[in-house]
C-alpha cells in the first residue's frame, strides 16, 4: 500500500469510507457499537444483515463477522513494509462455499479489486485528493509465495490460505 500502516488502517477501519473501497454489491453501515449492518446484491438472502465488527488500533487490525451467517467472518491487518509503504493481510472464512471453482475464483477476484480499491482510496488521501496515474506493483514470486492467491484469501473447512499483499510503491 503507498502509505504508512496508520495511514493505511485508518482508511480500512473507518465504516464512513467502507463503501469507497468494498466491492460493488456490498454495503456497510454502521449500526452501534461492534456492529454492522451489511445489505447489496452480494450478500445472501434480502434485506439488510447484522454483522460483528472489531477494530484493534493497537495491532491494526479489522476483524468481521456475520452474526446471521456463522460460517462467514474475516480479518484484515496493516503492518509497515519499507520506505514509508505497508502491507496488508487479509483473511477471510467462507465455510459454505467451495473450495475451487467459478465461485471462488469470483470471490479471488472480488477481494483483489476491493484490495486495489483500498489502494487507490489511500493513495488519494496521502496525495491530498490526487489519484497517481501510475503504480508499480511488487509481486513476490510463486517460489515465495505458491500458495497465495493473488491479493487475499480464502479459507473454508478451517483450511486459510492466507493472502499477503505487496507493499505498492509510488510510480514515477
Amino acid at each position: 500500500m503507498p502509505a504508512e500502516s496508520m495511514v493505511v488502517f485508518g482508511v480500512a477501519s473507518d465504516v464512513r469510507l467502507m463503501d469507497r473501497w468494498l466491492p460493488q454489491g456490498l454495503s456497510v453501515h454502521d449500526a452501534g457499537p461492534g456492529t454492522l449492518e451489511a445489505d447489496g446484491s452480494l450478500v445472501p438472502g434480502s434485506g439488510k444483515h447484522e454483522g460483528l465488527f472489531r477494530v484493534s488500533q493497537e495491532q491494526l487490525r479489522v476483524e468481521w463477522g456475520g452474526r446471521d451467517h456463522p460460517g462467514y467472518s474475516g480479518w484484515l491487518q496493516v503492518s509497515d513494509s519499507a520506505a514509508g509503504t505497508s502491507e496488508v493481510t487479509v483473511h477471510i472464512s467462507l465455510l459454505d462455499e467451495p473450495e475451487s471453482g467459478s465461485r471462488a475464483d469470483e470471490v479471488r477476484g472480488l477481494l483483489d479489486r476491493s484490495l486495489d480499491s483500498l489502494a487507490d482510496e489511500v493513495q488519494r488521501r496521502v496525495s491530498g485528493g490526487r489519484l497517481s496515474r501510475h503504480r508499480a506493483i511488487s509481486v513476490p514470486s510463486e517460489r515465495t509465495s505458491p500458495r497465495r492467491p493473488r491479493g487475499g484469501a480464502i479459507a473454508r473447512a478451517g483450511k486459510p490460505v492466507c493472502g499477503r499483499i505487496p507493499a505498492w510503491g509510488m510510480g514515477f
